[in-house]
């Protein structure tokens, strides 16, 4: 995973192994602190390297589900928790509160992206993108890290941290 300084397209060179997310830590959901993950479903799905070993429904499958319904529609999501059908979720964007309808389409017991303990959501990017909610954009690549950031700095790209899954450890 690494973190932009904004808004980027991916790369010819990640094509195929890199997906563009926007990620939003601690609004919360009825109530619960919660990470979003906001994605483009059929990009993601089979861009991004899912481990077929964790239990539950396939990850790409349950991705492929976030349709975008429109404007004026609830946002579609995926949750790793215990939440109704409709909920809603809230951000606090400066000095003014958004309010996001849900529709919580699956909620399987494990999804990647969690951190520090908070259940993740993972929701359409397009349509949290019309809500005005802001986050980090980052690029989710399957692949070697040193490569991954020659070709962001081959394609003049700016970027703040690198993840890499080797180095994630859950206390």
């Amino acid at each position: 995973v690494i973190d932009l300084g904004g808004l980027a397209k991916v790369p010819a060179s990640l094509q195929g192994k890199a997906s563009l997310v926007l990620r939003r830590d601690h609004p919360t959901l009825n109530d619960t602190l919660v990470s979003v993950v906001g994605v483009t479903p059929d990009d993601f799905a089979k861009n991004v390297f899912w481990d077929s070993a964790m239990p539950g429904p396939s990850v790409p499958d349950l991705i492929r589900q976030l349709t975008d319904d429109g404007p004026g529609k609830p946002l579609r999501a995926i949750f790793s928790g215990s939440a109704p059908t409709q909920s809603t979720l809230h951000f606090v964007e400066g000095d003014a509160d958004v309010d996001v309808p849900i529709d919580v389409i699956a909620t399987p017991d494990l999804l990647p992206g969690a951190q520090a303990g908070y259940p993740v959501m993972y929701v359409n990017l397009a349509a949290l993108q019309r809500f005005g909610t802001h986050g980090t954009y980052e690029f989710w690549i399957r692949g070697n890290a040193d490569d991954a950031q020659a070709a962001l700095n081959t394609a003049g790209i700016a970027y703040q941290h690198v993840g890499v899954a080797d180095n994630v450890t859950d206390g």
